[in-house]
């Protein structure tokens, strides 16, 4: 043992959960499971286990059976006070409606001094809702995360329902959802918290059932039957097998949601018939349609009220087969409502189509109105086996239960004398003290054992056990069944995905093809582009010679322009010289001539004709 924990301190965590569940011997898995919390802590190690086997329960369940934290026996001197009981909602479910009632039975209860008897904690996920049924008002309210996590999510619920047993010191858990991945995991956190509660699983359906359903493990339903501080069955026949896992074991009725004193029995109007449940694959609502196509050819008037809500695409498609078989005048969809009683007290049968029941809830009420039932058969139900008011049927003969229902219904007095049957039977049923019984589980659980003993007659006993083996037998070959459907319907779909990925493939290569014709063409005009551009290019280049040439005779032009715009500039200034030139001389030919006048002035010369006047000699002078 020492060898193995020191090697796992050289492991990770995930080397370590292999190791755990696949190579540890049975001696040390205790040992090793404790090592583990110690080095990496009890929710790091939850957490990774959740996380590697969430979808694969049964792998580990085998192997953490064996810890002995899980193992821990409860305190025979306590006596149980606070009840804590989980189910994921109280609205539109006959699960749902049980939990709750025993809530308010519980809640009610007091002792020999008339004190209350137990604190009652209701415990559900993420709440509240609409719709739900009504709780007594001491029962306390707590929330917890969705039961559809997964995997290292789950932590959040571990947290959250360890916080609630912290703070209401818990006795009793009591878990109502026994094929769920985290009903395991929620048992390991109930049974190793400090103040260790115990642990109840309340079975609320056939526990043969879980064989033929996939995506739950089975088998490991075994290791949770084991581990639990306590099983209640809803029959005898579900006792006996969980017996062999879990020796605190019993049957307890549910307690009826009714007064049944309060209750009128039917006016049995002729041809009426009601269908109460939820809208659910396990209910086959479908099985009515080809049910009444064979009552309504031989009683044409017959009514069926079908009365419950669920999946809404099953109610589509019950609504669409009603339509599609003519059968509008026949059969009516009402939906959900918490009136049913006007449907029961209208009706003159009560029918049931469900391919498996835990305690139906809805045969007890239809007996409280004193209609007969018919049903498929369910051999295990207490009430089927009671036969009081009840008819049962092969599972889906649609014949014979056409055939039932319509020989019930046409013979009046036999549909009375069915019904007075049913009405006494529940009545025996109203008289039991649920309370009570559970009271006396709950001390049974803590110690004593005597509670326990269940002596049955072979006959029983041996009834029993074929019941329980037929079916188990049945349920298996059915999930074999549904599997090889399964596979069957994924091969077409994928060969039908694979048609239509070829049809997309041959429409992707016609656009291909399109494509590279565009493609060609575009590449020829772009050829054809590229050549018109070369031919650009020569003629850019020529334009480039020319311009050059141009820029070169423009330079020579821009010098020769300087050069005589440099010689204008010098004839400019010659101008400008010769100007003032001129304009000096003319000035000084005006001073000449002004001269000039002054003496003509001053002389009093005369210019005449042929005379020419010498200074200083008056003589007349001849040429």
């Amino acid at each position: 043992m020492n060898n193995i924990l020191q090697e796992m301190t050289s492991k990770s965590l995930s080397e370590a959960m292999l190791d755990f569940s696949e190579k540890v011997p049975v001696q040390c898995r205790s040992g090793y499971f404790e090592a583990m919390v110690d080095k990496w802590g009890y929710d790091e190690v939850i957490g990774g286990l959740a996380e590697k086997y969430w979808f694969n329960v049964d792998e580990i369940t085998r192997v953490m059976k064996d810890v002995d934290r899980y193992n821990k026996p409860l305190d025979s001197h306590k006596t149980p006070k606070t009840i804590v009981t989980y189910y994921r909602n109280i609205t539109n479910g006959g699960a749902q409606r049980v939990v709750t009632m025993l809530c308010n039975i519980w809640s009610s209860m007091t002792d020999e001094q008339g004190n209350k008897k137990y604190n009652v904690i209701l415990v559900t996920d993420n709440g509240p809702e609409e719709d739900e049924y009504e709780l007594n008002a001491d029962v306390k309210r707590e929330y917890i995360p969705s039961y559809k996590v997964e995997k290292r999510e789950y932590l959040k619920r571990m947290k959250a329902i360890n916080d609630i047993l912290d703070r209401n010191n818990v006795d009793v858990f009591i878990s109502n959802m026994f094929t769920q991945h985290c009903t395991w995991w929620d048992m390991l956190t109930v049974k190793s918290h400090p103040s260790r509660p115990a642990f109840v699983l309340h079975v609320h359906n056939f526990t043969c059932l879980p064989y033929g359903l996939q995506g739950c493990e089975a088998d490991s339903l075994q290791y949770i039957y084991g581990l639990c501080d306590g099983i209640v069955t809803l029959s005898l026949t579900d006792e006996i097998y969980t017996r062999v896992y879990n020796k605190k074991t019993k049957f307890i009725n549910n307690p009826l949601t009714f007064n049944v004193s309060d209750i009128k029995v039917s006016c049995y109007s002729p041809n009426k018939i009601v269908w109460v449940a939820r809208i659910d694959d396990i209910k086959r609502p479908l099985d009515l349609i080809p049910v009444m196509k064979l009552v309504t050819e031989e009683m044409p008037y017959v009514k069926l009220t079908v009365v419950g809500k669920g999946k809404s695409e099953l109610e589509a498609e019950l609504r669409k087969l009603i339509k599609e078989n003519h059968l509008e005048k026949n059969m009516e969809c009402v939906g959900f409502t918490m009136d049913v009683g006007r449907y029961y007290s209208d009706a003159s049968l009560f029918i049931s189509t469900s391919f498996s029941e835990g305690y139906p809830m809805t045969f007890y009420e239809a007996q409280a109105y004193g209609l007969p039932v018919v049903c498929y058969d369910m051999p295990w139900l207490e009430v089927e086996e009671a036969g009081e008011g009840i008819v049962s049927v092969p599972q889906q003969d649609y014949v014979f239960m056409a055939r039932t229902i319509v020989d019930i219904l046409k013979d009046r007095d036999r549909n009375i004398r069915l019904g007075n049957d049913s009405r006494e039977h529940v009545e025996k049923l109203e008289r039991m003290d649920i309370g009570e019984t559970w009271a006396d589980f709950f001390e049974g659980i803590y110690g004593d054992e005597d509670y326990f003993a269940n002596e049955l007659s072979a006959d029983t006993y041996r009834d029993k056990l074929k019941i329980l083996i037929t079916h188990l037998t049945g349920y298996q070959q059915q999930a074999k069944y549904d599997i090889k459907n399964h596979r069957s319907r994924e091969l077409e779909l994928a060969f039908s995905d694979k048609k239509d990925i070829y049809d997309k493939l041959q429409q992707a290569y016609a656009e291909k093809s399109e494509i590279n014709a565009k493609l060609k063409q575009t590449y020829e005009e772009k050829s054809e582009i590229n050549a018109k551009l070369q031919q650009t290019y020569a003629e850019k280049s020529e334009l480039n010679e020319k311009l050059q040439q141009t820029y070169a005779e423009k330079s020579e032009l821009n010098e020769k322009l300087q050069q005589t715009y440099a010689e204008k500039s010098e004839i400019n200034a010659k101008l400008k010289q010769a100007y003032e030139d001129k304009t000096e001389r003319g000035e000084r030919i005006k001073e000449l001539e002004a001269e000039l006048a002054a003496i003509r002035g001053s002389v009093g010369y005369k210019l005449m004709k042929g005379v020419r006047l010498v200074p200083g000699n008056a003589k007349k002078h001849d040429k």
